[in-house]
């Protein structure tokens, strides 16, 4: 039966942070600091079109931080995404918009860049 991490899915509590920096720091192994930045890039090593596997390439201890992380990561980056168990991190292609588009959707999209210029910041 396939590994469930729904329940690590990023909230607003950020105690978890404190919480994993301790325990890192008991074991002396590596910084939370330096876990993230690996994380990230073990993430833009995945090929476009494959996954990677948290059930199989994550110990235990770090599911929590790891689905937390990539949460934040995808911020950012949108080419990743999650399966429905959050045990699977897919590199997607990147969505590209058309090179051609008609007269009416320059349109649109000039009247929604002016609306967005007339709302307060």
């Amino acid at each position: 039966m396939p590994l469930d991490l729904r329940q690590y899915v990023r909230t607003s509590d950020r105690s978890w942070v404190q919480r994993h920096e301790q325990r890192l720091a008991t074991e002396g192994k590596i910084s939370l600091t330096d876990m993230i930045c690996a994380m990230a890039r073990t993430l833009d090593e995945v090929p476009v079109g494959k996954y990677f596997d948290i059930e199989t390439s994550v110990k235990p201890e770090n599911h929590e931080v790891f689905v937390k992380v990539v949460c934040d990561y995808m911020d950012t980056e949108t080419d990743y995404r999650f399966n429905r168990l959050l045990n699977r991190v897919y590199h997607d292609e990147p969505i590209r918009m058309p090179k051609k588009i008609t007269d009416e959707e320059r349109k649109s999209r000039q009247n929604l860049d002016r609306a967005r210029r007339r709302l307060p910041a």
